[in-house]
């Protein structure tokens, strides 16, 4: 099951802060947060989980609607990674310690620091330590 976005315009406009409140509170398992669009309609985002976004989009609607929101006016649906990647977040790789890769490796640490010296093992460091892909280990 994956992580969706679903982005709810509802027939109401200038709602008072009470009012999001209120929206908030009920939605809250779906970490809402709720603004007004362009067009002036109460705009309510929430996250949730399905294994589909037709799933996700009818779980959001009766959510919404549950919550007392009125009718629904429009709606944007994604997988929580596209929505991620709309906004320019980048994905992060599967990192590990150099203690990590080393135990993965089957070497000592010394071993790893040493290939990561001689930039045969991928690595950023960070402080003090070092932070290796995960997909790295996987070619040696």
């Amino acid at each position: 099951m994956n992580m969706h976005t679903v982005t709810i315009e509802t027939a109401e406009t200038n709602p008072t802060a009470a009012r999001a409140e209120q929206l908030l509170e009920q939605l809250q398992d779906l970490h809402a947060a709720v603004s007004v669009s362009e067009r002036g309609w109460v705009t309510i985002d929430v996250t949730l989980p399905a294994e589909h976004v037709r799933q996700a989009v009818m779980l959001a609607i009766a959510a919404v609607e549950q919550a007392g929101a009125h009718a629904v006016v429009a709606v944007t649906a994604m997988t929580e990674e596209e929505a991620d990647q709309r906004e320019g977040w980048e994905t992060l790789p599967d990192l590990v310690s150099v203690t990590e890769a080393a135990a993965e490796l089957g070497v000592s640490r010394q071993a790893v620091l040493d290939r990561i010296g001689r930039h045969t093992l991928p690595a950023t460091k960070i402080g003090r330590d070092y932070a290796i892909p995960r997909s790295a280990l996987a070619k040696r």
